[in-house]
């Protein structure tokens, strides 16, 4: 982790200044969410998205990649690296 940033900013805000100070264009950077407004804030920015389903989001066959755990990231990455 590079930082930790708080609500003030926002999703869209927060995703901005991490992609700002690590110097990474948005196709460069894969946000992780569990919520549609997370999947939300990375589609406006322009980032990758992977959803993490769960029984709270009951997340099936939608458009970004989906994992049930955080270690499933790699293989996905790898995935986005090749289109």
């Amino acid at each position: 982790f590079k930082g930790i940033y708080g609500q003030e900013k926002g999703k869209v805000g927060n995703i901005k200044r991490a992609m700002g100070d690590s110097r990474v264009a948005p196709a460069e950077t894969v946000f992780v969410g569990d919520n549609d407004w997370d999947y939300e804030a990375a589609k406006e920015v322009g980032s990758h998205f992977i959803g993490v389903s769960n029984l709270w989001n009951m997340w099936q066959d939608k458009e970004f990649p989906l994992i049930a755990s955080l270690s499933e990231i790699p293989r996905i990455i790898k995935t986005l690296e090749q289109v």
